[in-house]
């Protein structure tokens, strides 16, 4: 077989997806980390500062100044612990895992695995990132937290999370070009407070209304200002007169076809997870009767699209304003 192919399913290696594995995620910017190929020279990403086998040097790729930093590492514990576990880690290739997540969190880095048995070169990959704020790092784990409650729908769920986490700006996207959290992951905070305050408002008010029915609305609600794979609707604003003078940040994508933000939240979710009618009125009407064109269920809501309105008032004009506290 070709050096060029995996020895075991035939992909090229450059293949994101040779042997079934999955791909890591940059905790940062949300792109993909490439283990695969024999061209090292690159990284996926300015966040990742290596990248590789575990079990097997065969790939790796290494930022120059973390190689020293981790030889120095290695010296420190060479005395502490066997020296033939350290005898490969001079290029972060073939080293315990332990040794790896140890030295990531004396650097204050993020070491990220994925085991899986039987690779076909070792015993799986790590990639290496540089460290993430304490904040974002929270959001990131209330975010996994929704994610693992997801159970009945959990195979389409986990489809759509993915395009949206590989293919999309959904992990760094603002909320918005100006006013509401025009900011870097602005509209994950948003969605992941908004499913947080739905469950909360569930427990109390309508207990028989699924988890699961919670989460996916909350999360997805806002999801159409994502735009389209590849063409995200919002982009970073080139010009710094309107930047500096009236702090619009962003600007909108004029390659992104025009439709009502509700209308392309359907569209992009239908395409991979089936919604009851009460979940679709809900996302559909979520910004309840403060817009005109709403005025076609005023009376009629559903009591999911009336918990995910106040859910999502709520989160936006108590929470991020930060008038919880006077509570």
């Amino acid at each position: 077989m070709s050096e060029d192919k995996c020895p075991v399913c035939g992909i090229d290696k450059i293949s994101l997806w040779c042997c079934d594995c999955s791909p890591i995620i940059c905790p940062h910017c949300g792109q993909v980390v490439r283990w695969f190929g024999e061209d090292a020279d690159s990284n996926p990403c300015e966040h990742v500062l290596a990248w590789g086998t575990f079990g097997n040097s065969f790939i790796v790729w290494e930022n120059k100044n973390v190689k020293l930093k981790f030889r120095e590492f290695c010296f420190k514990k060479s005395s502490a612990v066997d020296e033939s576990i350290l005898k490969y880690s001079n290029d972060l290739a073939n080293c315990a895992d332990w040794l790896l997540d140890d030295f990531a969190k004396e650097e204050g880095l993020i070491c990220l695995w994925d085991e899986i048995e039987g690779f076909w070169y070792g015993n799986g990959a790590y990639a290496l990132f540089t460290g993430i704020d304490g904040k974002i790092m929270e959001l990131l784990d209330r975010y996994n937290a929704l994610k693992m409650k997801i159970s009945e729908r959990k195979k389409s769920f986990d489809r759509f999370i993915t395009l949206l986490e590989d293919e999309t700006t959904w992990l760094i996207s603002p909320a918005s070009t100006r006013f509401h959290l025009a900011q870097e992951r602005g509209l994950l905070k948003h969605s992941v407070g908004v499913a947080e305050t739905l469950l909360r408002f569930r427990e109390f008010l309508a207990p028989k209304i699924s988890e699961e029915s919670c989460i996916i609305t909350g999360l997805f609600h806002d999801v159409g200002k994502l735009g389209a794979p590849g063409k995200p609707y919002y982009l970073p604003n080139d010009n710094e007169w309107m930047v500096k003078n009236r702090g619009i940040c962003y600007k909108t994508n004029p390659e992104v076809i025009t439709m009502g933000l509700t209308v392309r939240s359907l569209y992009l979710i239908s395409q991979y997870i089936s919604l009851s009618e009460a979940e679709a009125q809900a996302i559909a009407y979520h910004d309840g009767q403060y817009i005109d064109e709403n005025e076609i269920v005023a009376h009629r809501e559903e009591p999911l699209t009336l918990l995910i309105h106040w859910a999502d008032y709520w989160t936006a004009h108590i929470y991020e304003e930060g008038r919880d506290k006077t509570l």
